[in-house]
């Protein structure tokens, strides 16, 4: 497993590679603010880097079947394995759904802490935890 920092930042590095031209990996960045905010804008980008070609139907399809509430019908539907519920056998999978609900479980000093380290781990400006800054 290793760092989350370690991870982001050999990320990071394989996108700058990308943008310098010494990399020929295809790479589309989707943040979960944008799936959350824009649904079918984000899932027609991503139906176009794919060039899966898909007609309008066909993403409203994907849209619908893909959200939060859909899946959480979908788990209810099996059997959920038991490390993936609670004592009371309540999904731990899924959570609120919700951008920002981070601020919820960290505290003040732990949020700085990351930002921090965040800071020091990305060095080019192209993955960004605030995507409307992003370049």
């Amino acid at each position: 497993m290793g760092s989350y920092f370690d991870y982001i930042r050999e990320w990071e590095q394989a996108l700058q590679d990308i943008a310098e031209g010494t990399s020929k990996l295809q790479l589309e960045l989707f943040y979960y603010d944008d799936i959350l905010q824009n649904p079918k804008e984000t899932i027609i980008r991503l139906n176009k880097f794919l060039r899966f070609n898909r007609d309008d139907d066909y993403l409203q399809k994907v849209l619908s079947g893909t959200t939060l509430g859909s899946l959480r019908e979908l788990y209810a539907q099996n059997t959920p394995h038991p490390t993936c519920s609670d004592k009371d056998g309540n999904s731990i999978i899924f959570r609120k759904g919700r951008a920002g609900e981070w601020k919820n479980y960290f505290t003040t000093a732990q949020s700085e802490t990351v930002d921090k380290l965040l800071e020091e781990t990305l060095q080019h400006g192209i993955i960004n935890f605030n995507p409307k800054t992003a370049k």
